[in-house]
């Protein structure tokens, strides 16, 4: 992506965050669609829209793990797409260091701390889900344990 994208890119996002004075990133939901309607967007369509929504997801994602707002644009406007927890946690310490290019080296190194403990935090939670969202192997075990004790019970002595 070339420089002058991202400066356009940086000034469109600026250009909502300006015009929405009372939005606030850190807490906005995004996936309210009454809340995003509400939004002054200016002129722009809906494909530009939805574009500038991702954007601003992304922007919002960077910024809870502590990013600076400059920071966060150039992270997900960059080459590698660094817009998510996952995608910041998928690398190395000193691989995000050397694709990231903060000028704060401990800044950077505490966004990919608070990208591994989302990331892994995240997984913990859907490993609980997928253990209990499954009744039905209880069930199994329950009912493979009955017909045991059953069958034990029809042994003669």
């Amino acid at each position: 992506m070339t420089n002058t994208t991202q400066n356009g890119n940086h000034k469109n996002l600026a250009s909502i965050i300006t015009e929405n004075p009372k939005l606030d990133m850190l807490t906005f939901n995004f996936f309210d669609k009454e809340a995003v309607n509400q939004l002054a967007w200016g002129n722009m369509k809906q494909g530009e829209i939805d574009q500038r929504l991702d954007s601003l997801k992304a922007y919002q994602r960077l910024l809870r793990l502590g990013s600076e707002s400059q920071d966060a644009i150039a992270l997900c406007q960059g080459q590698h797409k660094l817009d998510s927890a996952h995608a910041i946690a998928s690398l190395s310490e000193e691989a995000f260091l050397e694709v990231a290019n903060f000028m704060d080296a401990d800044k950077a190194r505490m966004i990919h701390r608070e990208a591994r403990q989302k990331t892994a935090g995240s997984m913990v939670f859907l490993a609980n889900v997928i253990q209990f969202s499954a009744p039905r192997h209880a069930k199994n075990l329950f009912d493979n344990a009955e017909n045991l004790r059953s069958g034990l019970g029809n042994i003669p002595s």
